[in-house]
């Protein structure tokens, strides 16, 4: 696969604007929605896909990047949530959750545009989260697990703040988030300045359609727009698309079928209006009002035993980190379990890979969405957060340690046999670390350690039935 670079591209049109910025922000609430976007699109720019060569092309790059970026705020999430408990962790856990979605959403987009190529995998299945958004200029956010605090809860808000905020005594508040935020070196940058630029892409024409009006005077290209024979056949999209019911009942998740440029749109809108709400009211349940909400009661009440957890945890071995300010876990017993953590995580995301290039109706995509992705996100994932957290981060050290969540290969497979050798490398890598946490002098007293671990043991099982080579259903 070959991985795009994202540039953003600054509206030669725009360029006199961006020079009254600070102006234009200052009075923002006397803008309707259109001249904030384009203000927002004339500082930022807007996101192109380098040698592209068709709108296809370019959307397909954009959509990848997409799929990282609701990858890497769906793990800042987590990771934040793990730090606290009560309503506040349920509140971060959840919009996790709808994240997760989200980058299912879109890879139904993506499925949309690319189809199905002989015995290949459906379609272009993309579930990275560093390999174009860490280059990419303008991410919404550096890659940076933190614990629950006013900092966080503030880059968290600014991140998913709508085009325009209509409450005044809200947008001032914001606004003054964002001033904390630069003064402490730290730019948000929001999401809906990338899916405006998919958007565009995915309209049939220049006319305005949906919830959100674009026009070439934002700085699009006029014309720059997917054909409907750019879509798959609706056979086939049907055949592998994702839906809700499969993942889970709850009415809040996004996970949309897409066929054609209509249902695109809604799907796009949809989730922008999830994350930042709708640009009629601010008292919405999107992302940008709870993560309001729970900044504002933060600062008024605090939170209850935030965990003291690491910055941007590493071990030895994954990839470097992109924070700047990462910490080693250096203690022995809590890397062993800090690699068996990353190991599990990649495991995680090639299972959801798996399942969605079943066909929907194939019994195999059903068993590992249901007994094995569940599983691991909540019987692993999750108590080996819980494991790791609990563990000190150094040796003789009062800190604890965090889950790294560190990933050595982005890249999911492309075939059967594919999926066979990588399983096979992640459980041999998984084993590993399973023996080097059962050497250690310290796990014949850690009474609880058994409990993650059997844990990937049932689900370990459960994977090898479900891959068993089989007739390939096509």
């Amino acid at each position: 696969m070959v991985i795009p670079r994202v540039q953003w591209r600054q509206p030669d049109q725009f360029k006199a604007l961006n020079d009254l910025g600070p102006t234009i922000k200052e009075n923002e609430f006397l803008l309707g929605n259109e001249e904030h976007l384009a203000q927002v699109l004339a500082t930022v720019g807007i996101p192109t896909v380098e040698g592209a060569k068709t709108p296809k092309e370019e959307a397909i790059g954009l959509l990848m990047l997409a799929a990282e970026v609701e990858h890497a705020l769906m793990v800042q999430y987590l990771y934040a949530s793990a730090s606290v408990v009560g309503s506040l962790r349920k509140t971060i856990t959840d919009i996790a959750v709808e994240e997760m979605a989200h980058l299912l959403t879109v890879q139904n987009l993506l499925l949309a545009l690319t189809g199905r190529e002989g015995s290949s995998t459906p379609f272009q299945i993309h579930l990275g989260r560093d390999l174009l958004r860490r280059q990419s200029s303008f991410n919404p956010l550096p890659f940076t697990l933190e614990k629950v605090s006013k900092t966080t809860l503030a880059k968290f808000t600014v991140v998913e703040k709508p085009e325009k905020i209509l409450d005044q005594t809200i947008r001032e508040k914001v606004e003054q988030m964002e001033n904390d935020l630069i003064a402490d070196k730290i730019d948000p940058n929001p999401v809906f300045a990338l899916y405006a630029a998919i958007r565009w892409i995915f309209q049939p024409s220049d006319a305005p359609i949906g919830r959100v009006s674009l026009s070439v005077e934002m700085g699009f290209k006029p014309g720059h727009h997917l054909k409907a024979e750019d879509f798959a056949d609706t056979q086939t999209i049907d055949r592998y698309v994702s839906n809700e019911n499969e993942w889970t009942a709850s009415a809040d998740l996004i996970i949309k079928k897409v066929r054609n440029h209509n249902e695109a749109i809604e799907a796009l809108d949809d989730i922008t209006e999830q994350g930042e709400g709708p640009a009629s009211a601010d008292d919405s349940d999107s992302h940008f009002s709870r993560f309001y909400t729970a900044y504002i009661d933060f600062l008024e009440n605090g939170a209850s035993d935030v965990k003291d957890l690491p910055r941007t945890p590493f071990v030895n071995g994954q990839m470097a980190p992109e924070d700047p300010n990462a910490t080693r876990i250096s203690a022995t017993y809590a890397a062993s379990w800090a690699r068996l953590f990353n190991v599990q995580y990649e495991l995680m995301l090639v299972d959801i890979a798996y399942a969605i290039s079943r066909p929907v109706a194939d019994v195999r995509r059903q068993a590992m969405i249901s007994d094995v992705c569940r599983e691991q996100m909540s019987k692993v994932i999750g108590v080996l957060t819980k494991k790791i957290s609990e563990l000190p981060l150094s040796e003789n050290s009062d800190s604890f340690a965090g889950p790294p969540y560190g990933l050595d290969n982005e890249l999911m497979p492309q075939s059967d046999s594919e999926f066979l050798q990588r399983y096979e490398q992640l459980e041999s890598t998984s084993l590993s670390a399973i023996f080097e946490i059962k050497q250690s002098p310290t796990f014949p007293d850690d009474f609880l350690a058994t409990i993650p671990l059997q844990s990937i043991e049932g689900v370990t099982q459960k994977r090898a039935e479900i891959i068993q080579p089989q007739e390939n259903i096509i």
